[in-house]
């Protein structure tokens, strides 16, 4: 009897693919690559109570863009003549990177001409795959003399 129950098993073992093939997946796409602009500031005041402010038409046009090698690609816009948003071009990086450290933080390493280098470590959380908010705590700081705790701006894909 055992040996009828053996069967079907060893039948099935030999059955499987072998593990010791030497393919090799690729990873999932890091959600974070793509092109992103921002859309808004949302402040998590001391009592629970937030304050919502939809960014500038410039503001909204600047565009953040994370490359699969890891750098960052920023294309910040201005208001130029005529109230038409301008790329701004005053603003050069020597490099700017990033890297994932976990599945909610992402370290920002930039550095502009003549400026130290920048280290910032970023609360990432996303929403859904086209939306993501970079949260900050922001203990004791105030926005028109009213204090909050809380700093998130969203992104949007592009």
């Amino acid at each position: 009897m055992k040996k009828l129950l053996l069967l079907p098993l060893v039948m099935l073992l030999m059955a499987c693919p072998s593990d010791d093939d030497d393919t090799v997946l690729d990873p999932a796409p890091e959600q974070i690559i793509g092109k992103w602009s921002p859309t808004k500031d949302v402040y998590i005041l001391n009592d629970g109570s937030q304050i919502e402010e939809i960014g500038q038409d410039c503001y909204n046009s600047t565009i953040i863009e994370f490359l699969a090698d890891n750098t960052i690609d920023l294309t910040p816009f201005d208001e130029g003549d005529n109230d038409i948003c301008v790329p701004d071009e005053s603003i050069v990086f020597e490099y700017f990177k990033w890297e994932k450290i976990n599945d909610t933080t992402y370290r920002l390493t930039s550095k502009m001409a003549g400026e130290p280098e920048e280290v910032d470590n970023l609360q990432i959380e996303f929403v859904n795959p086209n939306t993501f908010i970079i949260k900050d705590d922001e203990d004791g700081t105030t926005l028109d003399g009213v204090e909050y705790t809380e700093y998130h701006e969203y992104y949007e894909r592009q």
